[in-house]
Parts: structure tokens; sequence; C-alpha cells
């Protein structure tokens, strides 16, 4: 699944009126979408799972993990959202535990306490599923 069908299942499945906006791909600024839900905003940074190149899914993570974190600048044009949120294909909780269990419980929970925004969300077929950054490691 690529970063475009993430984006489509999460519009698909909470609905086209909860997106005001996409990123703007000339200049690649802004989040990947804005969701409006629950009374909440959220900026999404969307990464899709590559079958091939070693690391790559790994390096997309961080990557996107920086432009989630930096979605934080109350100066932004866009403003400050009330989450962020990290959008990946329900495949990558198959290596989830792995991945915690390679930086460790006690840097995954510190990051967890430094952005308690931070949301990861897997996105599946018909559904996403939702966990704060702590809760994500926790129940995987």
């Amino acid at each position: 699944m690529n970063e475009e069908t993430v984006l489509f299942r999460i519009k698909n499945f909470l609905g086209e009126n909860c997106c005001e906006k996409r990123k703007n791909y000339v200049d690649n600024q802004g989040p990947d979408l804005i969701v409006n839900k629950d009374n909440k905003k959220y900026y999404i940074e969307a990464i899709g799972f590559k079958e091939t190149g070693k690391g790559r899914n790994q390096s997309n993570f961080w990557k996107a993990f920086a432009q989630a974190i930096s979605r934080l600048n109350p100066n932004s044009k866009w403003g400050k959202p009330d989450n962020i949120v990290i959008a990946l294909p329900d495949r990558f909780k198959d290596g989830w535990s792995q991945r915690v269990k390679i930086h460790g419980k006690e840097i995954w929970q510190r990051i967890g306490g430094a952005f308690p925004e931070l949301e990861i969300w897997f996105v599946g077929e018909y559904s996403i599923e939702y966990y704060s950054w702590n809760d994500a490691f926790i129940n995987k």
C-alpha cells in the first residue's frame, strides 16, 4: 500500500467532509492531510509500505515522524493542530514490536511523553486503528 492509498482510505473511511486540504506537492509543504474529527484538528503524515529496499520503510517512518512533530509549530501558516498523526498501512503492525525493541521501550515512552499529541494510525482496507504513540507500542 502506497502513501496515496493510505490517504485515500482515511478519506474514504472518515468521509470527504472531514478532510480540509492536502499537501501542496509543488513545494512539498504542509501536512499530507488535515482531518477534523471529534472536534479536534489532526495533521496527518502518511507513508506507504515498500517491499524492497532494506531499511527504506524505517527511513520513511522517521522522516514522517520529523515532519509530524514539525507541525506542532504554533506559528506555521497552517496553525497548530490538536493532534499529529503518522498514518501507516496496517502491514506495519507485523514489525511494530521489533521496531520498539530495537530502540527500547524507555526511548519510546520518552518520545510519547515529549509529544503527547502524537498518534499512530494503522490504516487497513476497511478500518483504521487509532493509538497514542505510547499505546501503539503497548498494544502491538
